[in-house]
């Protein structure tokens, strides 16, 4: 059984499909035989960067080709996305441990014209 456990020594685990859910878990170096595992939080880190960076890039094309804002009659698609984008960016960058790229995503949401839904404004300025 040691054996078995040895040749997963760098074995690693994820559960979840989502920012909230995703968790990594590591063996570790194996000094014992069922070793229990610990939470990487690296992981989570790299991908709520990530993440946010997609968000960014979203907020930026749309800024740059609508810069007096989103047009009252634009898609629902592209609305629903903006709006997403517009509310997931902070706590993206929180948990992406970058503080203070929350406080600018949050500024930048209230500043910007985005037409967004009294939902996401409402969770925006709390």
């Amino acid at each position: 059984m040691c054996t078995g456990v040895i040749a997963f020594d760098h074995l690693r685990i994820r559960i979840g499909v989502t920012s909230q859910d995703k968790v990594l878990y590591d063996v570790g170096t194996l000094k014992y035989p069922c070793h229990p595992f610990k939470k990487i939080d690296k992981a989570l880190f790299q991908f709520s960067n990530e993440a946010a960076q997609a968000c960014k890039v979203i907020l930026d094309t749309v800024e740059s080709a609508l810069p007096n804002g989103l047009p009252q009659n634009v898609g629902s698609k592209l609305q629903e996305t903006i709006n997403k984008a517009v509310d997931l960016l902070p706590e993206l960058w929180k948990l992406a441990g970058l503080p203070q790229e929350a406080i600018l995503s949050y500024r930048r949401s209230l500043l910007h014209h985005w037409n967004l839904d009294t939902e996401t404004t409402a969770r925006i300025q709390k």
